[in-house]
């Protein structure tokens, strides 16, 4: 689901007293926690008059004369929206990507800073599994996903 925040919203949600822009960030972006759940909302500035409902972020027109840090804030949202169209059933490999992620975050293998996967990855190695067992419901993923990735050879650790 994409949302597309109204100028009125973004400025009563930037003086929220649990929010701030991060201005030297690699890419634009807003901090904050809203209901006890953090949240990274990131910005960039499309040559567009008006944003259409059906707009495909993987269209590479549209990143035509942006500016670097507008389009590495696109290309997180470009990634996502290219695995789901890539995947069979998004709303299987939505449930599944979850506890997959639950599951390294309890075993503190969830950073891309410490040198542990990161989201994008994750999302990328159940994409796969997806894509392998097609028919497949969530549980049944979970389960293929460790049989699949146990076998890899970069995921053996000596």
């Amino acid at each position: 689901m994409r949302c597309v925040l109204h100028q009125d919203m973004l400025i009563e949600v930037t003086f929220s007293p649990h929010s701030m822009a991060v201005e030297e960030a690699f890419v634009p972006v807003i901090k904050l926690c809203f209901d006890g759940i953090e949240i990274d909302i990131l910005f960039a500035r499309l040559a567009l008059q008006t944003i259409p409902e059906d707009l495909d972020l993987r269209d590479d027109s549209l990143l035509k004369n942006l500016d670097i840090r507008c389009i590495r804030s696109l290309n997180g949202c470009r990634v996502t929206d290219e695995i789901l169209h890539l995947v069979p059933n998004i709303d299987n490999f939505r449930l599944t990507l979850r506890a997959i992620k639950l599951w390294a975050k309890r075993h503190n293998i969830y950073s891309n800073i410490l040198g542990f996967l990161g989201g994008v990855s994750w999302a990328m190695l159940v994409a796969r599994t997806c894509q392998l067992y097609p028919n497949a419901i969530a549980s049944t993923l979970v389960h293929k996903f460790f049989l699949v990735f146990s076998k890899w050879y970069v995921f053996r650790l000596y």
